[in-house]
């Protein structure tokens, strides 16, 4: 929806529907997370075509795992293998990332070995 102009002297109505539209408007563009939580074992999320993928948190869940993020099944194009640690259940790891995804979309592959991690994906959407 567009954002609407509320003009001088409109009755009360019209301004409220007016204001609802426009805060409408500016919720709908909040980017809220994709969480994957308790990921144990190799798994893998589409990014649709025309978003920004912001950065990637990371959170460590039980036992001793090592990640692996890539483009293709088993890639390490984002991050090579690494552990995570029992400090990151506090202090989760971020990936910058700061891609832009084109028409085609993607699907990012998460290689976990050795326990069990939290994710959450950051993304900007239709930015084109």
């Amino acid at each position: 929806m567009a954002q609407q102009i509320i003009n001088n002297l409109e009755q009360a109505p019209a301004v409220r529907a007016a204001l609802n539209g426009n805060f409408t408007e500016l919720y709908g563009a909040i980017p809220l997370p994709v969480k994957l939580p308790n990921q144990a074992a190799n798994t893998n999320y589409p990014i649709p075509p025309n978003n920004l993928i912001q950065f990637i948190l990371i959170q460590w869940a039980e036992g001793d795992p090592v990640l692996r993020i890539g483009t293709t099944a088993g890639g390490n194009e984002i991050m090579d293998d690494t552990p995570i640690t029992v400090d990151m259940a506090q202090d989760p790891l971020p990936v910058n990332i700061m891609r832009p995804i084109g028409v085609d979309g993607i699907q990012l592959y998460f290689t976990i070995a050795g326990g069990n991690v939290n994710l959450s994906l950051f993304m900007l959407k239709n930015i084109f």
